[in-house]
């Protein structure tokens, strides 16, 4: 598909952008790295998790509607610089910058 409804100031998400329709992106994500994860006590394992994880320096293009009565939360939360989603935070997962691109 041709980059059509990408943004005319592409500076925010790049030059090499995908777009993808729900099912293929449905089908993209069932190929993300897994890591297997053990908990540990004493040597022994007590806890095996495995993790899906996106690519380092993914980028990301949502749209976000806030209503007034969230909207100074909201805009104080990511106004901060980064924020962290998700777990991990010690080993540098989930660490993400949400920009705003236009508009209120």
């Amino acid at each position: 598909m041709q980059n059509q409804n990408i943004p005319e100031n592409n500076n925010y998400i790049g030059n090499n952008v995908a777009i993808f329709s729900e099912d293929n992106f449905k089908e993209l994500t069932k190929c993300l790295p897994v890591i297997a994860r053990n908990h540990l006590d004493n040597g022994k394992s007590t806890n095996l998790w495995y993790e899906e994880i996106v690519p380092r320096e993914s980028r990301f293009y949502c749209i976000v509607g806030e209503s007034d009565q969230y909207s100074e939360i909201f805009e104080n939360i990511i106004g901060n610089g980064t924020i962290q989603i998700g777990g991990n935070a010690s080993i540098g997962y989930g660490f993400t910058k949400i920009q705003f691109m236009g508009g209120k």
